[in-house]
């Protein structure tokens, strides 16, 4: 009888390995490297550029989430109540230390289509990276272009109060893997 115990606690850690391995292959495989060359909008930033970024942000209504009631524009903070617990926006202005001021436009694209922050780690859904991975590369480029031109403003969004296992890469990694495709 104890033979029989030891098998099957032996076939769930197999399991349970196999379950993290699959995990991690459909998560930390999937993205781009943020270094492909591309030139960046900067150097071809032109005004029909920023006013197509700017159709693609109002149509989008970027500002909506990434602008906490009585905040300033697009410096996020806005809460996202979800039975998990609470996500902030972030701020998306060209801040190089709380907003987008050290992205390039490959990690912008990466963040939209894959839904992977300038680290690296994995963003959550309130983020709607599900539906942006519609999204060409050209039309990010544009967004990216438009927010590059708006005033930065050094703004901390809150951190995320999702209680655990939410709060974890792990968890997100398996929601990812079962229900993310980009």
């Amino acid at each position: 009888m104890k033979w029989l115990l030891r098998a099957v606690l032996m076939l769930l850690a197999a399991l349970m390995v196999l379950a993290a391995a699959w995990a991690w292959q459909l998560n930390y495989l999937d993205g781009v490297a943020i270094d492909e060359p591309r030139p960046e909008p900067g150097a071809h930033d032109t005004a029909a550029l920023r006013e197509r970024g700017a159709y693609l942000a109002q149509a989008g209504n970027c500002m909506a989430c990434h602008t906490a009631q009585g905040g300033k524009a697009w410096t996020g903070g806005r809460p996202f109540n979800t039975p998990f617990g609470t996500i902030y926006s972030g701020n998306i202005t060209p801040d190089p230390d709380t907003g987008l001021g050290r992205w390039s436009a490959a990690a912008f694209w990466r963040a939209l289509h894959f839904g992977r922050s300038l680290d690296g780690h994995l963003l959550y859904p309130a983020f709607p990276y599900t539906h942006f991975t519609r999204i060409t590369r050209d039309d990010s480029d544009a967004l990216y272009a438009y927010l590059r031109g708006l005033p930065a403003v050094h703004a901390d969004s809150p951190p995320h109060e999702l209680r655990w296992p939410y709060s974890t890469q792990g968890a997100l990694a398996v929601w990812r893997a079962l229900y993310f495709r980009p």
